[in-house]
């Protein structure tokens, strides 16, 4: 194994590569399998190929004319569209147990921070899962042009939920926090930079009422807290709230 891929393994098993060996000869076989099934990030570390130390793969030439037969997109591995998302829902499922950050874009994802959200991504990245890649697919397959992002991916592959555009749920999200009270000008204009923001940006946490346009041109958190008359993490997190209330979004077409 890589450094990088020794390091991942004892991120996953706990412990050593020499050590898990060691723990495997005194298991019985059923222990063995149900290990494996539980911990499914390590076989896909474990099936990946590494260059040899002799100058790589080697590379396999023909003297023949080329001829081209056809052209497709290839996602992932080379995929064909239908079998990549398969592909991404089968990893998802797979992983909703392992990967924290995958069991709470599923079951709370206004709680997903922006740090937890790039770790995310990392990990997907690392499995050919990209969020570009996953909108081609989408509209090669099912002919829908949808601008989701990467944790509606994720929940349409877990629990089914249709496919919506991230800036349309931003807006219903805005649009309902702006009906639920009379706001002053300065209070509606902190609401419409967070949706801005969030457009942007797909998350926005409270590490982000400090800092940038919050900071500078609206006066950070202490501000908004004064203005609002109460904590401006409260009013956040009712915006998180509202973009994944399933019954307020409009079902895309």
């Amino acid at each position: 194994m890589s450094e990088k891929q020794s390091i991942d393994f004892e991120r996953i098993v706990g412990k050593p590569p020499k050590d898990f060996a060691q723990e495997l000869k005194e298991m019985k076989l059923t222990d063995v399998a149900n290990w494996f099934v539980n911990h499914p990030g390590l076989g896909e570390l474990l099936d990946m190929k590494i260059s040899s130390s002799g100058g790589g793969t080697k590379v396999v030439i023909s003297e023949h004319a080329d001829q081209i037969t056809g052209t497709s997109t290839g996602y992932g591995s080379g995929q064909k569209p239908e079998d990549y998302l398969s592909a991404f829902n089968k990893y998802v499922n797979a992983n909703s147990n392992r990967l924290m950050a995958i069991q709470t874009v599923i079951q709370r994802p206004w709680e997903l921070s922006r740090d937890s959200l790039k770790q995310l991504a990392v990990e997907l990245e690392r499995n050919e899962f990209r969020e570009e890649d996953l909108k081609m697919a989408w509209k090669e397959v099912k002919n829908e042009d949808i601008a989701a992002r990467i944790i509606g991916f994720i929940r349409q592959a877990a629990i089914g939920e249709a496919l919506v555009p991230y800036d349309q749920r931003v807006d219903n999200a805005l649009a309902k926090i702006l009906a639920s009270q009379p706001w002053k000008t300065p209070q509606r204009e902190w609401l419409e930079t967070i949706a801005s923001q969030m457009k942007a940006n797909i998350i926005v946490d409270e590490s982000n009422l400090n800092e940038g346009i919050f900071k500078q041109r609206l006066g950070g958190i202490k501000r908004a807290t004064k203005l609002f008359e109460q904590p401006i993490t409260d009013i956040l997190g009712e915006f998180n709230k509202a973009i994944w209330s399933g019954d307020d979004q409009q079902k895309s077409a």
